[in-house]
């Protein structure tokens, strides 16, 4: 398993490059997004996470969301969604 992607506190537009360049660096293996410090999530970060989850699934590999605060897990809600959903690659 990689090292944990730690996630930017604002996954707003600006964050959505970074985001995606980060994930596409580790090539097809384990993904594992740190929301510890996380306090705002934006559509675009959200497209990016579901996208690589879904990705690596079909690669056989994961993506798994670990640290998501009160925030995250109210701030997915607002799009239908878990931190579990995120790593199905379900919207």
């Amino acid at each position: 398993m990689n090292k944990p992607i730690a996630l930017q506190s604002k996954l707003d537009l600006p964050a959505a490059g970074p985001l995606a360049k980060s994930i596409l660096d580790l090539g097809e293996s384990d993904i594992v997004l740190d929301a510890q410090g996380v306090s705002q999530i934006g559509a675009l970060c959200v497209q990016v996470m579901l996208a690589a989850a879904s990705s690596a699934k079909k690669s056989g590999n994961a993506l798994t969301l670990i640290n998501a605060n009160d925030k995250v897990l109210e701030q997915l809600s607002y799009f239908g969604l878990t931190p579990e959903a995120i790593a199905e690659g379900k919207a």
